[in-house]
């Protein structure tokens, strides 16, 4: 039977999942998956809990669907308060949407409105980090810095700055963490220099990042560094937390441990932990009020589904899950754990030069040297090579390329529910150096 569904990757059929539990997939042949990322750093709490369907089927029962510019449901007022009192100090208000790339369209909206609200009509433009991702529509790809995702679509790109990507990793040797942080938020400095503050309305940055670069952590003063910058030249900060939020690094935001806060966060993935699609915006006190007090009249966004009653519903059971079971503080507790799982397992392969993360969120750089740190030559594909072996072994995780420049440099993410059991962690790095042996055998 031809699978009338178009698909990103054509090349070869996918499995059809038939059941899945707690992290593990079951296709229609019988094979089981283990899902080391969470399917895309979403299932934070694993798979087919009946208890986030009730919720869903009881609400759509009651009123699945109003549109939100004329109507209100209680699951999505409620699911706002929540939030919001997870967040950071200073984030007022949130606006729901369906999925990640809106809600950084929408981030891109009320910085525009903001500007435009303080007469700064020449700011427009989202200065971001090259490596990183924040979406698929056409403004969020034009602020991503992942060369092989815009590369396709070089003619619809907005001219959006682009600052420099940060790897401690990567600090020239000899150079301390703080010492790396302080030259990074200068260099950020020349380039909106060179750039025309006068234009910019926001920078986004991913306060941990997700796949574009695997999990990099920022060093010691480079946010508080940002923050200041962003506050000397009016331009707003936004912290996408599209995949940390939620949990995945130990905080409900990883903004709550940043060493200055954002003006805007946006959040997704987590928040339904897929069981429906959801994401959003948190917007602090100071945008809002300049929104109030200058343009009282609506922000177009746009989106048929925003506050979605069935989704808000999900996000709010997803919410009580996590309270109930203390996952949050779960993946704070095992961090030091889940990262000397790695180094156990691999952490002194030939090819593995970095091991780094938070939370419940890793990435494993390869390098051709590992004293040199010299990335391994694209054309191996040594990130398909671990993905393809890890497969075969019945492992699922996630491998990008360019984490060093945009081309080259391999690495893989490691992001299981926060509730995945001591035995299936031990399996996932037992597995996971199975298959990064079998993929660096493959390159003689």
């Amino acid at each position: 039977m031809t699978d009338a569904v178009f698909r990103r990757d054509w090349s070869s059929p996918v499995p059809r999942v038939v059941r899945a539990s707690g992290i593990e997939l079951f296709d229609a042949d019988g094979r089981r998956y283990l899902d080391a990322v969470s399917g895309i750093y979403v299932a934070n709490i694993g798979y087919g809990l009946g208890e986030i369907g009730e919720a869903m089927a009881r609400q759509a029962a009651q009123v699945p669907f109003v549109y939100a510019g004329d109507f209100a449901t209680e699951a999505e007022t409620t699911l706002a308060e929540r939030v919001v009192a997870l967040a950071p100090d200073g984030l007022a208000k949130a606006y729901f949407t369906s999925g990640g790339s809106e809600a950084n369209e929408v981030a891109f909206k009320i910085a525009r409105r903001y500007q435009r609200a303080g007469g700064n009509e020449s700011r427009w433009r989202i200065a971001s980090r090259w490596q990183s991702y924040h979406g698929a529509t056409m403004a969020t790809l034009a602020a991503s810095g992942k060369v092989s995702r815009r590369r396709d679509f070089l003619p619809y790109m907005l001219d959006f700055p682009k600052l420099p990507a940060v790897s401690l990793y990567r600090a020239p040797l000899g150079l301390t963490a703080q010492a790396y942080g302080e030259e990074q938020v200068r260099e950020v400095e020349r380039r909106l220099i060179q750039e025309d503050p006068a234009s910019i309305a926001a920078i986004i940055i991913e306060p941990v990042t997700g796949a574009g670069s695997g999990a990099l952590v920022p060093p010691p003063g480079y946010i508080r560094g940002l923050r200041a910058l962003c506050d000397r030249h009016d331009i707003l900060l936004i912290a996408d937390e599209v995949v940390t939020g939620f949990g995945r690094t130990g905080a409900a935001f990883a903004s709550s441990n940043l060493e200055a806060l954002p003006d805007i966060i946006t959040f997704g993935k987590g928040v339904a932990a897929g069981y429906a699609p959801l994401a959003g915006v948190l917007i602090s006190s100071k945008v809002i009020e300049r929104l109030e007090r200058a343009a009282p009249s609506s922000l177009f966004t746009g989106y048929t589904y925003s506050g979605h009653a069935v989704s808000c519903a999900a996000g709010l059971a997803v919410l009580d899950y996590l309270d109930r079971h203390d996952l949050i503080a779960q993946v704070r507790k095992r961090e030091s754990a889940f990262l000397a799982r790695a180094q156990a397992a691999f952490g002194r392969h030939q090819l593995v030069g970095d091991i780094r993360g938070k939370g419940a969120l890793m990435g494993i750089e390869f390098v051709a040297d590992r004293e040199s740190r010299a990335p391994l030559d694209p054309a191996l594909g040594f990130h398909r090579r671990v993905v393809e072996a890890a497969r075969g072994l019945g492992l699922l995780v996630r491998g990008e390329a360019g984490v060093v420049d945009g081309v080259s440099g391999d690495h893989v993410l490691v992001a299981p529910a926060f509730n995945a059991t001591e035995a299936e962690l031990d399996e996932i790095f037992a597995m996971l150096a199975v298959a990064i042996e079998q993929a660096a055998r493959s390159l003689h």
